[in-house]
């Protein structure tokens, strides 16, 4: 059994740790093929994150919480989840503070997604749409 030194440990954990910081400075393995928004409006807060295949939207999670997630809200969100039951593409999670929707657009038309993002459908077109929206988005 090999016993490590202490040096040969620091060397190891060195070399990790620049190759680990080369890649987050590069942008290497990050992807770029999802976006990122939030809006906030009277103390909800929604963050949307929209996955992309080739130019084409085929997954949105939107986790909406809020402040003062009471015992009234809770139900209208259960509520909410239980009138999308039926829908085979999307997911209804409610959460301590919020919901959670996961919507898989991969069998969408794109005149459905257009529906839902505006008419350009690629990265930069739904950004800018939901920018008008009021979303801030990354």
């Amino acid at each position: 059994m090999h016993k490590w030194k202490r040096g040969e440990i620091m060397k190891k954990f060195f070399g990790l740790f620049i190759i680990v910081l080369l890649v987050t400075l590069t942008g290497c393995g990050r992807n770029n093929n999802t976006l990122r928004c939030e809006v906030s409006e009277d103390g909800a807060k929604n963050v949307t994150e929209i996955t992309f295949k080739d130019d084409r939207v085929t997954k949105m999670t939107s986790t909406m919480t809020m402040d003062d997630a009471g015992e009234d809200a809770k139900e209208f969100l259960e509520f909410m989840c239980a009138m999308m039951a039926d829908e085979e593409d999307i997911t209804c999670t409610v959460n301590k503070n919020g919901i959670t929707l996961v919507v898989d657009f991969s069998n969408y038309t794109n005149d459905e997604l257009a529906g839902e993002f505006g008419t350009d459908l690629s990265r930069a077109g739904v950004k800018a749409f939901l920018e008008d929206e009021g979303h801030t988005c990354k």
